[in-house]
């Protein structure tokens, strides 16, 4: 990664540090990950205090976590079904002539089992809820709030909207350091750690789905573990070159 020539007038969502060999660490931290699910979870129980029920957070985490994988599964067969019939539908009216063969295949490709599932299988709509999950501000823009839009009676079941929840990090993630930041920089994979990733394959899904890079859950520790590795591969290679 490469800092900026000149300071920016305008505070980045990225901040560059000196690292060793002369190269720069690239940092994208958010302020809203694992404390919005949490604070999200939270709610819910205070929710269920409210209407005279006492559910313990364990189990809600468990429940939220569950139903948002059910929802993931039926988009996904939703997805593929309907990419199926518009391909099917497509090749029949490929056979009439060549023009109709060139529509056929512009609808196969806007049908694809990406596209329709990033839709809902709803021909082009979006029918997600979509989160802004910026309870807490963050670093380059403090003032921000968190939103919900897109709300509707089809998307308001508690798997979906933890499903959306999950995908609303990691889009605001991406906006802050998207995969052509990596790509540009020669990263080939990305390295998870942390309970919120390792504990929630919402969030796995949805970084596999933004950023398309291969992803390794490491569970031996978190940052300050990497951060020991990179100073014993350093002063290895220091006493290699001595």
């Amino acid at each position: 990664f490469s800092p900026p020539s000149a300071p920016p007038s305008t505070p980045q969502t990225m901040e560059y540090f000196p690292f060793m060999g002369g190269r720069y660490l690239s940092v994208a931290a958010s302020l809203n990950g694992g404390n919005a699910l949490a604070t999200f979870v939270r709610t819910l129980q205070q929710w269920t205090l409210d209407l005279g029920c006492q559910v313990p957070q364990s189990k809600i985490w468990e429940r939220t976590l569950a139903l948002g994988a059910a929802c993931s599964s039926e988009d996904d067969v939703v997805g593929v079904a309907a990419s199926e019939g518009a391909a099917v539908a497509t090749s029949v009216v490929a056979e009439d002539t060549a023009s109709s063969a060139n529509t056929a295949v512009a609808a196969d490709h806007d049908a694809s089992p990406s596209s329709e599932s990033r839709t809902g299988g709803m021909g082009g709509k979006e029918t997600h809820m979509l989160i802004v999950p910026t309870l807490f501000g963050e670093r380059h823009a403090p003032g921000i709030n968190a939103s919900a839009t897109n709300i509707h009676c089809g998307n308001l079941k508690l798997g979906q909207v933890m499903r959306s929840l999950c995908k609303g990090i990691v889009v605001n993630i991406h906006s802050m350091m998207p995969r052509s930041v990596l790509v540009e920089a020669g990263v080939k994979r990305l390295v998870g750690g942390g309970s919120a990733l390792s504990r929630n394959p919402l969030l796995l899904h949805e970084i596999q789905v933004l950023y398309q890079l291969p992803v390794t859950l490491d569970s031996r520790g978190d940052a300050a573990f990497g951060a020991a590795l990179a100073g014993i591969q350093s002063m290895a290679q220091e006493k290699q070159t001595a």
